[in-house]
């Protein structure tokens, strides 16, 4: 008869040969992109997603419930949201904003972009960040309602204004704002 702590042993050792497989695969698929993470994917498709879940629901901003990953050569835009999202708005009618990150967007090395239009990713380390989106009629996307807000600044509505503003955009058409935060 074979020594039952040599069996129990092998399956043991088996047992956390597969784990060491399974995490490592993990990894590896990861890093190439074939496996979607938890607080990844596009982030194009997240902000498109909050902003077709608000559009109907104005002043009542949304913030994602998990971070979401920028990496290298990732971007959001107006056109884009425009294009992907079932809201209905046009490119114009929406602000893309660094928001908390606005340091990083100021220097243009880890974001760049237009401000307000356009968001480009350059880092090649990774980046989670949470994205809040505030939708509401242009007469309302200003500094004072903001100012109750507690996360949003009165800034980012006077920038987002501006933005608005090239459009010639009406005072009762629905706007949204997209704003990216620490995560």
């Amino acid at each position: 008869m074979l020594n039952q702590k040599g069996q129990a042993f092998a399956t043991f050792r088996l047992l956390i040969s597969a784990i060491v497989a399974i995490a490592i695969l993990t990894i590896l698929f990861n890093i190439l992109g074939l496996i979607q993470l938890p607080g990844q994917g596009n982030p194009d498709d997240k902000a498109a997603e909050l902003i077709t879940s608000q559009v109907h629901k104005p002043g009542s901003p949304k913030t994602t419930d998990s971070a979401v990953q920028f990496n290298r050569d990732d971007s959001i835009s107006q056109t884009a949201l425009a294009n992907s999202s079932s809201a209905g708005l046009g490119f114009e009618q929406i602000c893309v904003h660094p928001g908390d990150l606005k340091d990083l967007f100021e220097d243009q090395t880890i974001l760049s972009g237009v401000l307000g239009k356009s968001i480009f990713y350059n880092s090649s380390n990774a980046r989670s960040v949470k994205m809040t989106v505030l939708c509401d009629e242009r007469a309302q996307f200003s500094p004072e309602v903001f100012g109750g807000v507690p996360f949003l600044e009165e800034e980012w509505a006077n920038e987002c204004g501006t933005v608005f503003d090239e459009g010639d955009i009406d005072s009762s058409t629905t706007v949204c704002g997209v704003f990216l935060r620490n995560a």
